[in-house]
């Protein structure tokens, strides 16, 4: 069983960066919010990361479309996502505007 970056923990930072910035995005801008919100202390050295260090986690971004794309399939698949045609892109919509969060 995967711990880190299964297709449904990477699901769940893709719709949560789709809510928030309420934009559609292509594969590669996914990678690179998904890339910072694991790895903020390469933008914030005072805040920790989601994941442990790895000293070579700058090549996590040639990896991650793959990721990307499994966990996109996953969204869309339990109809949390749509997938948009424009002329040559792939664009990725959230089908809702907010999250419910209860405590």
């Amino acid at each position: 069983m995967e711990i880190y970056n299964s297709k449904q923990e990477v699901g769940c930072r893709i719709l949560l960066i789709l809510v928030c910035t309420q934009k559609k995005m292509q594969v590669e801008t996914l990678s690179v919010y998904d890339y910072f919100s694991v790895h903020i202390d390469d933008i914030y050295s005072d805040m920790p990361c989601l994941h442990p260090s790895n000293p070579n986690h700058s090549s996590e971004l040639v990896v991650r479309k793959l990721m990307i794309r499994e966990a996109v399939s996953f969204l869309v698949s339990k109809g949390l996502v749509q997938i948009e045609l424009s002329e040559f892109i792939l664009n990725y919509i959230c089908l809702f505007d907010y999250l419910f969060i209860s405590s």
